[in-house]
């Protein structure tokens, strides 16, 4: 019997189920993976089957937010990590696989390599980018639990101008979830270009796209699943956020070039800033790295 994987959670999870998914495959082991629409650039040619999520999950548990592997309650503050129950709607779905219900990092089963596109998200970066190199910015804006980690919109607004202004050559994108980023940042520049919210479900597909096919100069974003997934495909990333290590060696599995910026918590006691977001002491000198960051990235040319 196939054994069918779910995955529900945030994007940094998805990119160890991703990598234990490939190994699989390499190894001549057959999984397939129920997930969203937004999420099959993870296990395009490499899962046996991408299925989706049934509606019956989606009507008792769409509702609640990605915390980690697992879901969040806002109402209770607790976390829904039952997978026993989590997985009940996928074991009624698909009644001839296996349903997995133990995740984590998979330590010993794992590979991680850059992500397949799809044709159409590689279409989409070209007739939209032409010939113009993108600096990718990911303004996150989360709410309830996530809201830390944030930082003001004006914030981004200001990184955005700046990045349009020193480098007029270049498309600076921004990417992000409706529910997840600043979706209307003010920016008249010309060569900037708002993707955020514009289509969920290919979002992370035309992302992927624009990394792998060298459209991709340069990534900024704070520490988060998307500056994890430009950095595997080979992105120069510039990332601000509290967890240096982690961020550009240990999670930096392609050893790919990436910047970082120490963010201390906006509230001292909150060590972790996952209450009330980051305090960049110094907006002007967090530009000054970023734009020298971005400077020295030597264009990629891909074929």
């Amino acid at each position: 019997m196939t054994k069918l994987y779910y995955d529900v959670g945030e994007i940094g999870w998805s990119m160890y189920l991703a990598a234990h998914i490939r190994y699989l495959h390499e190894n001549r082991r057959p999984a397939a993976v129920a997930t969203a629409e937004a999420k099959r650039v993870f296990y395009r040619g490499t899962a046996s089957e991408i299925l989706p999520v049934p509606f019956e999950w989606k009507e008792k548990f769409g509702g609640f937010p990605s915390d980690g592997g697992h879901l969040y309650n806002p109402v209770t503050r607790r976390r829904i990590k039952d997978h026993q129950i989590l997985s009940e709607p996928f074991r009624k779905a698909y009644p001839g696989y296996d349903v997995v219900t133990r995740y984590g990092t998979f330590p010993n089963e794992r590979t991680f390599a850059p992500y397949n596109h799809s044709e159409e998200a590689e279409e989409f970066v070209r007739e939209t980018f032409q010939q113009r190199k993108a600096i990718l910015i990911f303004p996150r804006h989360r709410g309830s639990k996530f809201k830390g980690r944030n930082i003001p919109r004006r914030y981004w607004e200001i990184i955005a101008d700046a990045l349009c202004e020193r480098f007029p050559e270049n498309t600076v994108a921004a990417f992000g979830s409706r529910n997840g980023a600043y979706t209307d940042l003010s920016v008249s520049r010309e060569n900037y270009m708002n993707l955020v919210g514009r289509n969920d479900a290919v979002s992370l597909d035309w992302m992927t796209a624009l990394c792998n096919t060298g459209f991709a100069r340069a990534a900024v974003g704070n520490q988060s699943g998307t500056v994890k997934m430009t950095l595997l495909c080979g992105t120069p990333t510039f990332i601000f956020g509290h967890e240096e290590h982690r961020h550009t060696v240990t999670e930096n599995w392609a050893g790919t070039k990436v910047g970082f910026y120490r963010a201390g918590p906006l509230v001292k006691w909150d060590r972790k800033a996952s209450l009330f977001g980051y305090r960049i002491k110094s907006l002007t000198k967090f530009i000054d790295q970023v734009i020298d960051f971005v400077e020295q990235v030597q264009p990629v040319v891909k074929h």
